[in-house]
């Protein structure tokens, strides 16, 4: 299982998570992205504004979903509203405009939470003008989400 991150430029040229760890990218913080779960053969992407998207998955959709339950994500900057519905061992993401997906419930909840690392790592160098707390903030979704897991 794994999460991966890119922006969309405005011209419809991705950025790759390798790209973005570089950082100096202009609008970063305007810009639309995605968040791509992987599993085998199958992907996911959540596409929003990446800020958000990263956010949001972080402080609500791991912690909502360490046991069982729902955690709905609704989109930023679309219409798209995402339902997560963990059932046992397994996740099922569905949407009312395309295909779910079913991803094992552990593997995935660690990788985003992961993910986040990375991003919040990339942060200060992505970020142009972002101010400390900004920064903080992102960081304690993150923290608060990874405390949410079971111990490994």
């Amino acid at each position: 299982m794994t999460v991966e991150l890119g922006l969309m430029q405005p011209d419809g040229t991705p950025y790759t998570e390798a790209q973005m760890a570089k950082g100096g990218i202009a609008d970063f913080d305007s810009m639309d992205g995605w968040v791509r779960l992987r599993h085998g053969e199958q992907s996911f992407d959540v596409g929003d504004l990446l800020l958000y998207a990263v956010g949001t998955l972080c402080e609500t959709v791991v912690p909502e979903l360490t046991g069982d339950g729902v955690a709905v994500y609704v989109a930023f900057g679309h219409q798209e509203e995402l339902t997560f519905t963990r059932k046992g061992d397994v996740i099922t993401i569905s949407s009312a405009w395309r295909p779910g997906i079913t991803l094992p419930a552990e593997p995935l909840l660690r990788a985003l939470v992961g993910a986040g690392e990375r991003f919040v790592a990339m942060l200060p160098a992505l970020w142009e003008g972002a101010l400390p707390e900004d920064i903080a903030d992102y960081a304690g979704q993150v923290t608060a989400a990874a405390a949410s897991l079971p111990p490994t």
